[in-house]
């Protein structure tokens, strides 16, 4: 029979074992900077919701995004900002800034909810300023 002590010890073993196992099929958990900012490092087309809104094509590119809106061949507006990735043990975050056109939705830090089988999600409600915007993009 086990005492106590043993028990606790076997309960807190299985809850580690849990979270690391659970931890494999969440792109989100003990990823690394270094790692996230390579797979972000691309060109996205945003998924939109109104299917006659103009394109939009985003590139991240060492800690520059370029925000394209309309064809890119004849844009109708160009906005360029910059970013950074952070992780904790749980989440990711993508942090951008010095965007000058819609700045007041774009700037900020978005949680990555996912990066992974050429789709990027994003959200942010603006550290509780706003309701939850979300973004969704696939890569080109």
């Amino acid at each position: 029979m086990l005492s106590i002590g043993n028990n606790s010890k076997f309960f807190a073993a299985l809850i580690v074992a849990f979270v690391m196992l659970s931890a494999c099929e969440s792109n989100r958990w003990f990823q690394s900077e270094g790692s996230l900012n390579a797979k972000i490092q691309t060109t996205w087309d945003k998924i939109r919701i109104n299917p006659n809104g103009p394109p939009e094509e985003w590139t991240f590119k060492e800690g520059t995004v370029y925000r394209v809106i309309g064809q890119v061949q004849n844009p109708t507006d160009i906005d360029t900002g910059h970013y950074s990735v952070s992780t904790t043990l749980s989440k990711a975050f993508l942090t951008m800034n010095d965007f000058n056109r819609l700045q007041d939705n774009m700037n900020g830090k978005w949680e990555i909810l996912e990066l992974s089988g050429g789709v990027l999600f994003i959200a942010t409600d603006h550290d509780g300023s706003s309701g939850v915007q979300q973004l969704e993009f696939q890569e080109k």
